[in-house]
């Protein structure tokens, strides 16, 4: 993926795969299917470079909502161990902009007619819901 001690050429080869998952399931699939590269997707979101993350955060989004059934396909698959790293490490961030962000994506990638069945498995998991109140709560900023 990108080294994010060089800024310049992570934000290079961040909006490159950015773009290749837009236009390609393939690259998509191919990014899905390794719970490595997800897990340091979900780590760079939480670097401290407002830049770096913002960029990381864009392409994260791009990845989780672009081609659907993909998408359905791997949530399905990964579920338990994708939404506890996406729970732990976005939702539960300290970062304000990181969980507003993380919300935005949760409710995109859930409230699409294709992912009914993920969205039915989250909502039923009271841990899920608690973390969804409690950022509804926060009062630093209005949903």
């Amino acid at each position: 993926m990108f080294d994010s001690d060089n800024t310049s050429i992570a934000l290079l080869y961040n909006v490159m795969p950015r773009e290749r998952v837009r236009q390609r399931e393939i690259v998509t699939r191919h990014v899905l299917g390794s719970k490595q590269h997800m897990k340091r997707f979900l780590e760079y979101v939480q670097l401290p470079n407002y830049t770096f993350a913002s960029h990381v955060e864009e392409t994260l989004e791009v990845l989780l909502t672009r081609h659907r059934s993909t998408i359905v396909e791997f949530l399905s698959r990964n579920y338990d161990w994708f939404f506890m790293e996406f729970n732990s490490k976005l939702l539960e961030s300290h970062n304000i902009r990181t969980k507003f962000h993380a919300l935005k994506v949760l409710a995109d990638m859930l409230l699409h007619p294709s992912s009914r069945d993920v969205m039915v498995r989250y909502a039923s998991s009271t841990d899920n819901l608690k973390i969804v109140m409690n950022l509804l709560k926060e009062s630093s900023w209005s949903v």
